[in-house]
């Protein structure tokens, strides 16, 4: 419970601090261990991610993953090949989350410009980590993140853009180099995503892990076993009693037992 509590206080710590400008964005994402729980999935959705020939938007699926040991969370998909997820700590989540809720603010009220072809951002920046592979996630690298809107015909999507940049992994003498992502989300699904990384769900994740670990440990039943019972022999004319360090005689032990009694719960 006090791991849970001091990610919330986190949290909230990190969600009042003030942005000054891209400068000011860390230079990697904040990671915190929230104990020994299971990865949780926070929900799903769509987005659109450009094909690598023709440039067209295709529609991919996506899953919001909550990372307890590392106390952050990850929008997981499939690009054209392998597959790959960004990381966000608390502090990049609410840059998101705010970056939503004035993109829709502008959609509402016709501000988003037509004549902007190519990518606006205008809605924030922020740091993540990002982690990608052929079968496994086994290159990383931070990027930085960049949120704006973009015009794809008539329609206007709200773009989430992945800066490329150098990696401090290095396998041999090879340097690791991300190549960038634009990720499109109409407002349907940027809503999937959104209430996704909205910080109860994120912290119940884990409470409801808790919740159930406890349960299981204070269960009353029994676990039953495939064995017979095992009773002491009826001529048995003492009984053990090792916590005591003597020995009595079963007659006096116990009084003998009316069988049409009703049984005595305690």
């Amino acid at each position: 419970m006090k791991k849970i509590a001091a990610f919330l206080i986190a949290a909230v710590s990190i969600s009042a601090a003030v942005w000054a400008g891209a400068s000011k964005i860390p230079a990697k994402i904040m990671t915190y261990d929230m104990g020994k729980y299971k990865e949780a999935e926070l929900g799903s959705g769509k987005l659109r991610i450009k094909k690598m020939l023709k440039g067209d938007l295709e529609v991919k699926d996506f899953q919001v993953m909550m990372y307890p040991r590392r106390g952050i969370v990850g929008l997981c998909y499939k690009p054209a090949f392998g597959k790959e997820r960004m990381l966000m700590d608390a502090q990049a989540r609410k840059v998101i989350r705010d970056a939503y809720d004035q993109y829709l603010q502008d959609y509402s009220e016709k501000k988003l410009d037509r004549k902007r072809t190519k990518f606006v951002k205008c809605y924030g920046v922020a740091r993540t980590m990002v982690e990608w592979g052929p079968m496994q996630y086994s290159a990383y690298a931070d990027p930085r993140l960049e949120i704006g809107y973009m015009f794809v015909g008539k329609s206007p999507y709200f773009v989430l853009k992945l800066c490329h940049c150098d990696s401090d992994q290095k396998k041999g003498d090879v340097a690791i180099k991300y190549a960038g992502m634009y990720l499109y989300f109409t407002r349907d699904q940027m809503k999937d995503f959104i209430d996704a990384i909205q910080e109860d769900v994120v912290a119940l994740s884990v409470e409801s892990q808790k919740v159930s670990v406890y349960e299981a440990l204070n269960d009353d039943t029994y676990a039953e076993d495939d064995g017979d019972y095992v009773e002491s022999p009826d001529e048995a004319t003492t009984i053990s009693t090792k916590s005591k360090g003597k020995k009595k005689k079963a007659a006096e032990a116990e009084p003998a037992e009316d069988e049409n009694a009703d049984y005595a719960e305690e």
